[in-house]
């Protein structure tokens, strides 16, 4: 414990008995970050209040200098209103604040390594109920997200959404995903169909409540139509509507709309006589192969319109179901990539 007591700051949010804990690193540049962002801005005052506090320190004595340093750090970062943002979203979040004692934050490499997780052990036993006493929120966040305030509080409130979820007994949450069994390249697509219904459903309601979602409505649609382009449009007018207007959904009810055509059909509530037609290409150049998962400029697929453009290519009929057969998930009209096209059609070849 001493140990990490050196690696890291630990602040009170406001009078509950919560701690936030920030990497001593990560708190430093955060700060310098903020300077020197006010100092291009035109606002001199925090580079002014930085140096007031650094002239005293290196006219005293070099012993012990580090750590003064280190406890400049700490108090320039709460008091530029770091710790209050965390504590704004303790309050949105009151369950979610009940349900833990400390909010971890440490730094991530890029983008992808962001993530913000709960530890939510059952209470099982008395060691159980011990333990989800300490709960800990964590959260792993690039450097920049600290320049714009705001939209680090946007990007957390939709994330600790996420939490406050799990720790909804009517959402039924469930750890484990359903989907393990099947290849990576067919379970990378359902979770990310499943992530786009989770996050619709969180924006809408973040959004109902007057406050600022992590996205806009209109980038949220844009997110979900790519990914189910092969479902009717009236199918998916009326399953964004529903979660984003509507109740919560639970758990079970958005890995089966992910993962079943008939469930998003049910919850969509479809006019059975409607229009099922779908976009002729259900792809966009650039989007990821729902095999491979990689961005492909060059798609592969049943039937291509005269008038599509270039990086839309017509599969051969043989091949493409050769494709379906190997996986269970995949669907011709999904599309694929020239590369996996090309590796099943040698396959086919060879066979």
């Amino acid at each position: 414990m001493r140990g990490m007591e050196n690696l890291v700051h630990l602040f009170r949010i406001g009078e509950s008995s919560i701690s936030l804990c920030v990497e001593k690193r990560l708190t430093e540049r955060i700060v310098r970050q903020k300077m020197d962002d006010a100092l291009r801005q035109g606002d001199p005052s925090f580079q002014d209040a930085y140096h007031g506090h650094a002239d005293a320190l290196y006219d005293g004595p070099e012993r012990g200098r580090e750590g003064e340093f280190a406890k400049m750090h700490a108090s320039l970062f709460e008091e530029w209103g770091f710790v209050a943002l965390f504590g704004d979203l303790c309050a949105e979040f009151p369950a979610l604040a009940d349900a833990t004692h400390q909010i971890f934050v440490a730094s991530a490499a890029s983008n992808r390594d962001e993530s913000v997780d709960l530890d939510r052990r059952a209470a099982d036993s008395d060691a159980d109920k011990q333990h989800v006493q300490e709960r800990v929120i964590g959260n792993r966040l690039t450097l920049p997200r600290f320049s714009d305030p705001d939209a680090l509080r946007r990007h957390l409130r939709h994330e600790w959404s996420h939490l406050d979820d799990m720790l909804n007994p009517d959402f039924r949450f469930a750890g484990r995903s359903p989907w393990g069994h099947l290849p990576p390249s067919e379970e990378n697509v359902l979770r990310e169909r499943y992530r786009a219904l989770w996050c619709a459903s969180i924006d809408g309601r973040i959004e109902q409540s007057g406050r600022e979602p992590g996205q806009p409505l209109k980038r949220r649609r844009a997110e979900f139509d790519k990914l189910f382009r092969k479902f009717p449009e009236t199918w998916r007018d009326g399953v964004f509507a529903q979660l984003w207007d509507g109740p919560v959904p639970t758990h079970a009810e958005l890995l089966s709309m992910a993962d079943s055509r008939a469930a998003f059909e049910a919850y969509a509530d479809a006019d059975p006589d409607a229009d099922d037609a779908v976009d002729a290409i259900p792809v966009s150049v650039g989007d990821a192969c729902p095999l491979c998962r990689f961005p492909t400029h060059q798609w592969i697929l049943p039937t291509v319109p005269t008038d599509t453009g270039r990086g839309f290519v017509e599969g051969d009929a043989d091949v493409l179901a050769r494709i379906d057969a190997h996986y269970e998930s995949w669907n011709p009209s999904y599309g694929v990539c020239e590369r996996c096209y090309e590796r099943h059609e040698t396959e086919s070849i060879v066979a």
